[in-house]
């Protein structure tokens, strides 16, 4: 996943409703016309029965949990990406050393061999 499919995501996210978000097993307990969301948008529910086409609980606590928990597990990953960016700049940064040190080792190595060679 790219940086910019991150961003997009998460854009996908912020623009949804931020909840708090429910479930209801029947239409009354969802308080809502449409079955998605209250009327003062102040709770989104996820399932308002178990008619056709609505999801089982298991989905519905899934998508709750999706809610806050995918936009979180983004952020992480955007962490996790700008230490593993430090990570590598570290280690080309030792990488170069380490390159450098052994074309010293390996010039002197070859000097010390050409002075006893009476070169």
């Amino acid at each position: 996943m790219t940086e910019k499919q991150i961003e997009s995501e998460l854009a996908i996210c912020d623009a949804a409703t931020p909840g708090p978000w429910r479930w209801g097993a029947s239409h009354s307990e969802c308080l809502c016309e449409d079955g998605i969301v209250d009327p003062n948008r102040e709770a989104v529910m996820v399932n308002c029965g178990r008619g056709s086409g609505d999801p089982s609980i298991e989905d519905a606590e899934f998508i709750i949990a999706a809610r806050t928990g995918y936009p979180e597990a983004l952020r992480e990953l955007q962490v996790a990406w700008k230490k593993l960016e430090v990570w590598e700049a570290a280690l080309a940064v030792h990488e170069e050393r380490e390159e450098r040190r052994h074309r010293e080792t390996m010039r002197s190595l070859r000097a010390a061999a050409e002075q006893r060679r009476g070169g």
